[in-house]
């Protein structure tokens, strides 16, 4: 008969069969071992929707790749690449209607566990937020995802709802997710 691991462990004073022992080193241990890893490891992973100015595609398409480097899924807008390289090179309302870019993007928000928004200078504004990305922090809050900041939050008209969604700053530390 063979005992159960927890028969093994609590019976301290019954005399342990060396068979017993052995079948519980090579059976149970590797499993425990191989379940406490996966525990660890997926229990860090996350799913992130980056959010931003398009002026900002390349340092998302930079913090994509650093996020999978760490083991986290990651999506971006529509059409960062073409953004990044110039192909695209102005955002429109219009491409934003055809694209229905806010309902996509929002049903991208409900699948994450977080969202990334790569608030960084323009339009002389220290670490900018602009219109979409409030919508998509107001989204994320909503539905109880994580808010990150990559900067501060910004002093603009609207900085006192974007400090209410209790964003966590990261100061530009993007080992500070999880």
């Amino acid at each position: 008969m063979i005992a159960r691991p927890s028969q093994i462990l609590s019976n301290k004073n019954k005399k342990i069969s060396d068979t017993q022992k052995t079948l519980y080193d090579i059976i149970l241990r590797p499993l425990e071992l191989v379940n406490f890893i996966y525990n660890v490891s997926i229990s860090n992973i996350m799913k992130i929707t980056i959010c931003g100015s398009m002026a900002f595609a390349k340092e998302m398409l930079e913090i994509k790749q650093k996020l999978e480097e760490q083991n986290h899924i990651v999506i971006v807008p529509t059409n960062t690449d073409k953004y990044a390289d110039g192909t695209i090179d102005i955002e429109n309302k219009w491409e934003k209607i055809e694209l229905d870019v806010i309902r996509v993007y929002f049903d991208e928000i409900k699948k994450t566990d977080a969202i990334l928004v790569t608030n960084k200078d323009k339009n002389n504004i220290k670490n900018y937020v602009g219109g979409n990305s409030l919508i998509e922090m107001a989204f994320a809050h909503v539905l109880n995802k994580k808010i990150f900041l990559l900067n501060p939050i910004p002093q603009i008209n609207y900085s006192d709802e974007i400090g209410a969604m209790r964003p966590i700053i990261l100061n530009n530390d993007l080992s500070k997710i999880r």
